[in-house]
This record gives C-alpha cells, structure tokens and sequence, in this order.
C-alpha cells in the first residue's frame, strides 16, 4: 500500500517541470528497493540491518496528525514493540509539512525499542541543506540527505547528525533502473 501511495504520488508529479515531490518519490523508491534488497538477499541496509540477516518488512505511513519527530517516534515505537524478529520498517510521512524528515527506516533483531536503530531520510531537489541539527535520541543513527541537482563542488560543513551524499553515492544509491526517470544533469558532478 505505501508503494503504491508513493507511485500515485510520482505519477502525478512528472511532467515537463520536475517537481522536488517527483525527486522524493524517485528516493523513497530507492529506499524500499534497497530493503526487499536487504530482506530477499540478506545484504546490509545503510548500517541498519546487518548482512547475514534476512529481516521481515513492514512498510507504514504516520498519521496525518502526526506533526513532531517526538509524535513519530511515538508511533514508531508502537510498531518496533509488535516485531518478534529481526525487521526492517520503512516509515513515510503523509504531512507535506513534517519537519526536517520525509521518511524513516528503522531496524530492530528483537523488537527492543532501546536497542533499535533509526534513520532519518530528507530529499532535497536542489543544493538546499537542512536547518536543524537532528534529534540523536530520535534519530540514533543520524540522517541522510539525498540531494538530486547538486550544484557546487566541494565538501560542505554537514548540520549535525547529517550526512550528506555525493553525486557518486546518490546515483549508487538510486541504482540504474530509477535514474532513467530523472533530468539527466541532475546527477552530473559539478
């Protein structure tokens, strides 16, 4: 249901303008991929889950009225408690206007929610970065911010618990088949 949410979401946002909700639905795309990746082939997931493990997949979306990091880590606790085995969860959010992340991954072996780790996800169709350091106890494994048209060269001083991709790490990252439905200089390096 999630990828088909996130599909409808691509479907309508391509044209003759690229949109910044296309460059994001290409993104959460990847992501989901990486994850059955993970699960079919027991590969390592972004620091998440470790390879050798084959975790279950629940895919889910926030509710509307979740509007805070706090309120989503609230749920997101709810759904790690009902896991008995190693899981990977992919989390989107439905608010337009959530605050610093479009979406989570979370991995937990036993259902744990202390030992569980978490990412945050933000998806950006220009050189723009995020304004706020990330909340570490919300987000114990930082944040990746996946930028599409990338302009300048260069490191950038990353906001704190940030990690920014490269040209290079994001056109890995998206994989062959997905770049195909991106502006083609939006992965050139600078």
């Amino acid at each position: 249901m999630v990828l088909l949410e996130i599909m409808d979401k691509l479907k309508s946002n391509l044209g003759s303008n690229y949109s910044g909700m296309a460059w994001e639905c290409i993104v959460q795309v990847a992501i989901i991929l990486r994850m059955l990746e993970s699960h079919w082939f027991s590969v390592e997931f972004l620091d998440l889950a470790p390879c050798g493990v084959q975790p279950d997949l629940v895919f889910a979306t926030l509710p509307d009225e979740c509007d805070s990091l706090n309120g989503a880590r609230k749920v997101i606790n709810k759904m790690i408690k009902t896991c008995t085995k190693p899981t990977l969860i992919y989390v989107n959010s439905a608010n337009a206007s959530y605050p610093s992340v479009e979406c989570f991954a979370i991995y937990t072996a036993n259902g744990v929610v202390a030992d569980a780790k978490t990412k945050g996800f933000q998806m950006k169709s220009s050189d723009a970065k995020p304004r706020h350091p990330i909340d570490e106890n919300i987000l114990n494994c930082g944040a990746l911010l996946i930028r599409g048209r990338v302009k300048t060269k260069g490191p950038r001083a990353p906001i704190a618990g940030w990690t920014y991709m490269s040209s290079a790490q994001v056109r890995d990252f998206i994989g062959n088949s997905l770049v195909l439905g991106m502006p083609r200089d939006w992965l050139q390096d600078p």
